[in-house]
């Protein structure tokens, strides 16, 4: 073989192994450094508590040394998050007893898209099984007393934000729950009963659900989707704004069993405003 030959043979194998080390490197840094937008995180709520985040936006939920985690610290570090976060629940609560949150003032508006999911605090709580019309029978252990509250609860400016198994009393005329974002879903909670299914003692809940974004759901088809949206003395749900609504499959105006007393419907059942 000649000289030439010889020089040309050693640079094609130094080529291909130096494709082969590129290729490697590149594949690493495939593997490594993940797309930000697939990313999402859990933040857990473990007290009753109604006290902010101590430093909001260092993505930990912290109200004190001890590591508390609020709802109110938990919206707030979930809206200043990149990614979607889910907000869970792991109250201490070794009875299996209700839990109550008790507010001191509106809860932060929830400006990115979230999830919040009551059913997650211990294996007591659970979905509704039976379709409509049949008796809603899901069982929530997280309450939010919202008698403090000025304005509105549960403010979801954010689109695509979701709420789950939550019982909402004593909310104030823009509702327990006021939608403003689009394609927002509300499901398997209780808007206006306390998580026992019951009208609360000195409760004076004004507006259930008010709605002005597009593309919202509450409740739907499936049982663990239903609503009980009742003991409103304003409305259940309006509807002031916004298109596509869907309202489905949930108990309006009456008891989780569907009988109507007076004191589960003293407002207006769905109200179109807009």
């Amino acid at each position: 073989m000649s000289k030439n030959a010889m020089e040309t043979r050693s640079f094609k194998q130094k080529l291909m192994k130096l494709v082969v080390v590129v290729c490697a490197l590149s594949f690493s840094a495939i593997v490594l450094i993940p797309s930000s937008s697939a990313v999402s995180g859990e933040i857990v709520v473990n007290v009753i508590s109604d006290d902010s985040d101590i430093n909001p936006g260092d993505g930990i939920c912290q109200t004190d040394i001890n590591e508390h985690c609020s709802l109110r610290a938990a919206i707030e570090e979930a809206n200043s998050a990149v990614d979607l976060n889910t907000i869970t629940f792991g109250i201490d609560n070794t009875n299996y007893s209700t839990m109550t949150i008790v507010l001191n003032s509106d809860l932060p508006a929830i400006t990115n898209a979230l999830v919040i999911d009551g059913y997650t605090n211990n294996f007591e709580a659970k979905e509704n099984l039976e379709i409509s019309p049949q008796a809603i029978t899901s069982k929530l252990n997280i309450e939010i007393d919202a008698r403090a509250a000025v304005t509105s609860v549960l403010n979801v400016q954010a689109n695509s934000a979701e709420i789950h198994g939550i019982s909402i009393f004593n909310c104030p005329l823009s509702g327990c729950i006021n939608v403003d974002g689009d394609s927002v879903k509300i499901l398997g909670n209780y808007v206006g009963l306390k998580a026992n299914g019951e009208v609360a003692s000195n409760s004076e809940s004004k507006t259930g659900i008010n709605i002005t974004g597009s593309l919202s759901q509450i409740g739907g088809l499936l049982p663990k989707e239903r609503n009980i949206i009742s003991n409103n003395s304003n409305t259940q749900i309006n509807i002031s704004g916004g298109t596509a609504t869907k309202v489905q499959g949930n108990i309006i105006g009456a008891k989780p069993d569907g009988t109507v007393s007076k004191e589960f419907n003293n407002g207006k059942g769905v109200t179109l405003d807009g």
